[in-house]
């Protein structure tokens, strides 16, 4: 069974031939554009120009023009917009930012996944005073989910609160306030974490500032489970007439609604309208032991 990089490999040699120049390359990470690199030169079979291959965090940078800051310096400027919340007499007041470091990496992964996946901020930081308003206000949860939310909150909800309790409730009020700002930092100095960078990038498609007459064809390959972010980004190049996509899977489980590992491209392919797309059947027809 030919490899699935080294199958595109052929695949698209065969299909854009001489046209390659005016195609772009994306994958999910460098590892796999590496691996591709490899088998694009066995295919070719001679000495010449590569085309344009780069990883969807590249191709995102390059369209939004943002930077993304080592962890330790985001970690520094959300310590510095952090402190000015502390008015002196305030819990906040007790973190200095050797105790900040671990509470602003989960913070900033935070806010990295509000990002990749387009949410409001202001939807997850409520300000639950009630455990009643969670029936209300969190209505398009399952009653299972609704009863594991009560349970944490019923945590933090008696009249005695520890230290502790005090601590998280009073940054937990002031999160959707320190996203803003944290973010209207980065974006200043034209940087951003990863998740601030794609959520730019689909605004940026939302008001039709995308420029992608560099390339005849943006070709994606090998990706799987997608993000909100990255959903609509795919989206937006099929709806141009930019996009092809070459998704490592086989009809032995995308084609079985039983089988797992096809559940999320199972899901790619109804969001991108791919039904006719030619999946291989290498997996069906060969022995296994």
């Amino acid at each position: 069974m030919i490899e699935f990089l080294k199958e595109t490999a052929q695949n698209v040699v065969k299909s854009y031939g001489e046209n390659l120049k005016n195609i772009c390359f994306v994958f999910p990470n460098k590892r796999t554009k590496m691996f591709f690199r490899k088998y694009y030169a066995e295919v070719i079979g001679k000495t010449d120009f590569a085309p344009d291959m780069r990883d969807l965090k590249q191709l995102v940078r390059n369209f939004t023009k943002l930077s993304e800051p080592d962890s330790l310096s985001l970690i520094f400027d959300l310590y510095d917009i952090f402190k000015k919340f502390d008015k002196g007499k305030s819990i906040l007041s007790e973190y200095n930012f050797d105790d900040f470091y671990k509470t602003g990496e989960i913070i900033i992964n935070d806010f990295n996944e509000i990002d990749n996946w387009l949410v409001n901020p202001l939807d997850i930081y409520k300000n639950i005073k009630n455990i009643k308003e969670i029936d209300s206000s969190f209505d398009y949860l399952s009653d299972e989910q609704k009863v594991i939310l009560k349970s944490f909150w019923s945590t933090f909800a008696s009249e005695i609160k520890s230290r502790e309790q005090e601590k998280f409730i009073e940054i937990w009020n002031i999160l959707p306030v320190l996203y803003k700002n944290f973010k209207d930092f980065l974006l200043e100095k034209n940087t951003a974490y990863n998740g601030l960078i794609y959520r730019k990038m689909v605004e940026l498609i939302d008001e039709n500032k995308i420029n992608t007459d560099k390339y005849q064809k943006y070709i994606f390959i090998g990706f799987n489970a997608l993000n909100e972010a990255e959903i609509q980004i795919f989206k937006y190049f099929k709806s141009i007439n930019k996009a092809h996509f070459y998704w490592d899977t086989d009809k032995y489980y995308q084609k079985d609604l039983n089988q797992e590992a096809g559940d999320f491209l199972r899901k790619n392919f109804n969001i991108l309208n791919q039904s006719e797309y030619e999946i291989p059947e290498n997996f069906i027809n060969k022995n296994k032991k």
